[in-house]
This record gives structure tokens, sequence and C-alpha cells, in this order.
């Protein structure tokens, strides 16, 4: 967001504000001239910050209007794979961004979620296989694990200009943090897996396991980030 030129007087919507880290980061950066304009289904986290330059709004950016050319910086964060209708939240939130202005999204990729090549085979075959099975739920409800290579083109077509992307992406090992998060995530859905006829109890159990593991490693999902600069009356992309 610094590279954008994110400074003293900007006017920013954060879209999914969620916990809200970075609200408060662009709240301190805008200053008390600026003011950040944070919007989420949920906003009990975002209630919770206190700063005299901050707007909270309970919002749905499906359904929801958003006031048109109206902000310095639109940002998102792992929100629009989500979202089935993300289309319908990509228009909203681009026409929210100003003449002159920038929109930043953050969107994750599965094609970076691999094992290491040196991790056991039968294990590795199993931890993709559970990991494919689970896309395809994601899939089903309307996620989409590999909009984050999209969006970039999904700015293109809206005419954005000065575009940017960057890929971010951590490893993954067994018994830390990134692997309890999976572990408890694939537990809470093992019955659905169960009851697509295309894993059994005891293979989701076992790739479970994997996230204890010290010795099983993997690459994480991919974070994109995608930015680009809303043109003013008669410029050209």
């Amino acid at each position: 967001m610094l590279a954008l030129g994110l400074s003293d007087g900007w006017r920013c919507l954060d879209v999914g504000a969620g916990g809200g880290s970075i609200v408060e980061w662009m709240c301190h950066r805008v200053g008390p001239h600026g003011r950040v304009v944070a919007t989420d289904i949920d906003t009990r986290f975002l209630e919770a910050l206190d700063l005299p330059n901050l707007e909270v709004r309970t919002h749905n950016v499906v359904s929801d209007v958003l006031e048109e050319g109206a902000f310095d910086l639109v940002h998102s964060r792992a929100l629009l794979f989500h979202l089935a209708e993300r289309d319908v939240a990509l228009d909203r939130m681009t026409a929210a961004v100003k003449p002159g202005g920038w929109f930043l999204a953050e969107e994750a990729d599965h094609i970076s979620r691999v094992p290491d090549p040196r991790v056991d085979s039968a294990a590795a075959d199993l931890f993709c296989k559970i990991a494919a099975i689970d896309l395809q739920m994601r899939a089903a409800i309307g996620d989409d694990l590999y909009y984050g290579r999209r969006l970039y083109g999904d700015l293109v077509a809206r005419g954005f200009v000065e575009l940017g992307a960057e890929g971010r992406l951590p490893m993954g090992r067994g018994g830390e943090p990134l692997g309890q998060m999976w572990r408890l995530g694939y537990t809470q859905h093992r019955d659905r897996m169960v009851a697509t006829g295309m894993v059994s109890a005891e293979e989701v159990d076992g790739c479970v396991a994997l996230f204890d593991d010290r010795d099983f490693i993997w690459m994480e999902t991919m974070l994109m980030a995608v930015w680009g600069r809303r043109p003013v009356s008669g410029e050209k992309g």
C-alpha cells in the first residue's frame, strides 16, 4: 500500500475487514485528515477499534451498495475467492475507486499447495488426494481456490491501468501453527469428505495425522496481491 502512495488525507475502504489489523494500520497512515471505512458482515472486532478516523459498516458487498468514485484506495484480502457472486462484488468494489485512485486485492491460489518432494511418497499422495477433495467440496459451495491467477485479468477487463501483481507463500510443517489450522479444518469436514464416497475415514484421519508429523513439509497456498489504478477521464490503458 505504501508503494501506491497511501499517505495523510487519503480516503480508504477495506471490504471484508475481519479482525481489523489492516484497518488499524491504514487509519494511522492516513492520519486525522484522512478516513477509513471498514465493512464486514460481522463487525464485532471492528467495533472494538477506537479510532477517530474510522467508520465501521455492517455490509454485504454482494447485495449492499457502495458509493461510487469515492475512495483513493479500495482494499480486500481473502474475500473474493469465497464469493459465488465475486464478479458482482468486484464490480461494486472497483466502481467505488475514484478516478486516479487505486484498487488492491489479495486472493488465494492453490496452485502452489504441494508436498516437499522428499517426503514419503504415500504421505504425499494422501495429502494431494485429500486436498483435491477439499477443493471440490469448496467449489460446490461457490469457492474458487484458483481465483488468485484470474484477478489480474479481471482488473484488465475493468479498464484499470498501471497494474501489478506478486505472489507470496509460506512453507508448512507438521506440528506448527499452519499445520494445526489445516488439522482443525479437515477434522471439522471429515464426515463430509467421507460422505462424498471418494475417500475413507481412515484416509482422512491419516491426512490429519500428517499435520502433527514434524517430518511432513509442504508448500502452502499462494496469496496473490494484484493492484491497479482507475484511469482518469480520457486516459487509456
